[in-house]
C-alpha cells in the first residue's frame, strides 16, 4: 500500500463542518444542512410530564358516575378523569 491512500472523514466531523455557519459551502451543502437541523427538530423529544393520579375518591367517584359494569367503559371514563386532571 502505499502511504499517499486518504483517510475517510468521522462522520461527526463532516456533520460539524456542515452545520459550522463560518465554513464557506456549496449550495448542495446547505440543504444537506437544513435537512439535519430539520431532522434533528423533529428527533428531539418533549419533555415528559409528571404523571398525576386519582385520588381513590375520584377514582370511586368516577366509577360510581359511569353506571357501568363493563371494565372497558370505566376505563375510558377513569383515562377521561386524568386527562382533565393533566
Amino acid at each position: 500500500m502505499s502511504s499517499g491512500a486518504k483517510q475517510a472523514t468521522p462522520h461527526a466531523l463532516l456533520i460539524n463542518e456542515l452545520l459550522d455557519s463560518r465554513v464557506p459551502k456549496t449550495e448542495r451543502e446547505h440543504a444537506a444542512a437544513r435537512e439535519i437541523e430539520s431532522i434533528r427538530a423533529a428527533l428531539v423529544t418533549p419533555p415528559q410530564r409528571e404523571w398525576v393520579s386519582l385520588t381513590e375518591e375520584e377514582m370511586k367517584q368516577t366509577c360510581y358516575e359511569t353506571f357501568s359494569f363493563d371494565p372497558y367503559v370505566i376505563a375510558r371514563a377513569i383515562e377521561a378523569k386524568l386527562k382533565e386532571s393533566t
